[in-house]
């Protein structure tokens, strides 16, 4: 789970190889983030908050439009994600994900 940095929002990732974004008023999702091939295991927002990030035991890290609900960036079988894929963090220019304390980027 990760919370907007601005606004009532927050992203989940899931089982079911989805993401979905909410909000506190809802009970049904905004926009569900479908792609993965494996479980959703780490979500980020963008500083943005234009665009969520997502990290998957299918070895694959994606950028999501949240307005769209289309993926616009994915590290798709990357060999330095050859093992699972902990946290995935957003800068403005790179994509992160972490493993056993080590960070791969992507621009």
């Amino acid at each position: 789970v990760a919370t907007a940095p601005v606004g009532p929002y927050f992203v989940t990732g899931s089982l079911d190889h989805t993401a979905c974004l909410w909000t506190i008023d809802r009970t049904e999702p905004l926009r569900m983030f479908a792609g993965h091939l494996a479980d959703v295991d780490s979500v980020a927002f963008h500083p943005n908050c234009n665009y969520v990030a997502t990290a998957s035991l299918d070895l694959s890290i994606r950028l999501w439009d949240i307005n769209s609900g289309s993926c616009v960036r994915c590290v798709c079988h990357c060999q330095l994600l050859a093992e699972r894929v902990f946290a995935a963090a957003v800068h403005p220019c790179l994509i992160l994900a972490s493993r056993y304390g080590s960070l791969t980027g992507a621009a």
